[in-house]
């Protein structure tokens, strides 16, 4: 487990046995940190994060297939997405100890599949509120 017992403790409330287990295998306690920081989470997100960084960090099939998916309202979705970047923007200077540069900015979203890892929660997140296109 990567959590602590406390922090256990506050997810059972939230959460089955089941589902604690699993996010407290697949989520540190810094992540758990920085859901807990962010005002624009809610506490079914640790759930959804969990799956999230499961499927990028297993390169999941699964994970691309959301690649095609389109938001119903796109705004909804560039608004949260546009939040979702200011979020890194402030942990990544929190990690560089600085304003991070357009580069760092942009190494950063790259090498952690940032663009991939919103449209993936926010598909999970906003099931009625995305679409995947036909194929013909």
């Amino acid at each position: 487990m990567t959590l602590t017992q406390e922090r256990i403790g506050k997810l059972k409330s939230h959460y089955s046995e089941r589902k604690v287990n699993y996010i407290s295998a697949v989520l540190t306690e810094e992540e758990v940190n920085i859901i807990e920081g962010n005002p624009n989470f809610q506490p079914e997100d640790f759930l959804i994060i969990a799956r999230v960084n499961r499927m990028i960090r297993d390169k999941t099939s699964r994970a691309k297939s959301y690649d095609s998916y389109r938001a119903k309202d796109f705004h909804h979705y560039m608004g949260l997405e546009e939040e979702w970047l200011k979020q890194e923007e402030v942990l990544l200077g929190k990690s560089l100890h600085k304003h991070p540069t357009s580069r760092e900015l942009f190494e950063d979203f790259s090498s952690h599949d940032n663009g991939l890892r919103f449209k993936i929660f926010y598909c999970l997140k906003f099931r009625d509120k995305v679409e995947k296109p036909r194929v013909l």
